[in-house]
């Protein structure tokens, strides 16, 4: 391998590494903003901290006022300054029934929320961190995940030409993946340090699936190993067996 060729075989590797890297952070941040997954989350979150909807000392008034509007519903502030519609069906049902559907009217509000504003203007803006759990920013790292799967592909491709003994391509390649799985071992530990206190509850999030993202990335990268060696194996076994007779055959000349 030329020295020119062989400079930009190790600037491809380390773009693929990072661009890996980044597809991977890009999709889980994306999986674990889908409105389903953040439910469920904030839900459990809510839930333990139902005290802060102060629903239980609000419920008797909600009782007395739906006695006669049942077909209605009554209105209710939350701490946070969220007005909820409560129908007058949900509270026949209890405090509980009440209680969990303020919750899920909240994170429908919070997460299908329009912002005007760029991903990072919204910082810039004093927006609360909370546009951080919404739509806009799943549809932001999601845009940002195809962006570095289109690069890693590109990428790809450019290792595939400079590596200049083909067979070698499935190792090289499951050799790159295996280094991008090993920040995803840890990436949630790492990333307390850098990130603002305040941030912390969105991290514990967005984070939550790195686990799976790692196994992708590591078992792809020792399967590709393994067809390689394969290759290697089925092409060039023949002569790798030669090679060793002859070594044999030397050593015993010597020996005699």
């Amino acid at each position: 391998m030329g020295l020119i060729r062989g400079g930009l075989f190790y600037i491809v590797c380390v773009l693929l590494v990072v661009s890996l890297i980044l597809a991977g952070v890009f999709i889980t941040i994306s999986k674990s903003l889908s409105y389903e997954n953040l439910k469920t989350e904030l839900t459990k979150i809510s839930l333990e901290k139902s005290s802060e909807f102060d629903i239980n000392s609000a419920f008797p008034e909600m009782q007395a006022k739906c006695l006669n509007n049942s077909g209605g519903g009554v209105s209710f502030s939350e701490n946070s300054g969220f007005n909820i519609n409560i129908p007058c069906t949900v509270v026949s049902q209890g405090s509980e029934a009440v209680l969990s559907y303020a919750v899920d009217s909240i994170i429908g509000d919070m997460y299908y929320k329009e912002y005007d504003c760029g991903f990072f203007n919204c910082f810039k803006q004093g927006e609360p961190p909370i546009f951080l759990i919404s739509q806009h920013s799943h549809d932001y790292f999601k845009s940002k995940f195809y962006l570095m799967l289109l690069t890693s592909l590109v990428l790809i491709i450019l290792l595939f030409f400079l590596v200049e003994n083909k067979p070698n391509f499935p190792i090289t390649t499951g050799i790159v993946l295996i280094i991008s799985s090993l920040p995803f071992m840890k990436l949630d530990f790492f990333s307390k340090f850098f990130i603002d206190a305040s941030y912390l509850y969105f991290l514990s999030i967005v984070l939550s699936n790195t686990r799976f993202i790692f196994l992708i990335y590591l078992i792809s990268g020792i399967a590709l190993v393994g067809v390689g060696i394969g290759l290697h194996f089925y092409l060039f076994g023949e002569s790798i067996a030669e090679k060793i007779e002859k070594w044999k055959s030397k050593k015993k000349e010597k020996e005699k």
